[in-house]
């Protein structure tokens, strides 16, 4: 998508792109430190739920019960966002390339 912009507007892009994806393995390693920690230390095993998705309804409050799936939503709403995405893909102006 480098031909929507000019190169500069590119290069504070990358920069901010790089800074994000830093950002998001900082998360993730907290998460699972996170997930480890409540291991070792609660005792309670979030390990296999993460992976499933789900977990023993006798260790979720009744008031923190999930009552219903949106997993229609999400397929739409990744749809829709997959459209759009190949759309301004197929769409985008040709970069120049200068070295």
């Amino acid at each position: 998508m480098f031909g929507y912009v000019s190169a500069a507007t590119s290069d504070r892009l990358t920069g901010i792109h790089r800074l994000l994806g830093n950002a998001i393995l900082i998360c993730v390693c907290a998460h699972v430190g996170a997930v480890f920690a409540y291991l070792l230390i609660k005792r309670e095993n979030l390990i296999l739920p993460m992976l499933t998705g789900k977990k023993p309804a006798a260790l979720v409050p009744e008031r923190l019960a999930v009552a219903g799936s949106h997993t229609a939503q999400a397929v739409i709403i990744a749809a829709v966002v997959t459209a759009i995405l190949l759309i301004l893909i197929y769409l985008a102006p040709k970069a120049a390339l200068t070295f």
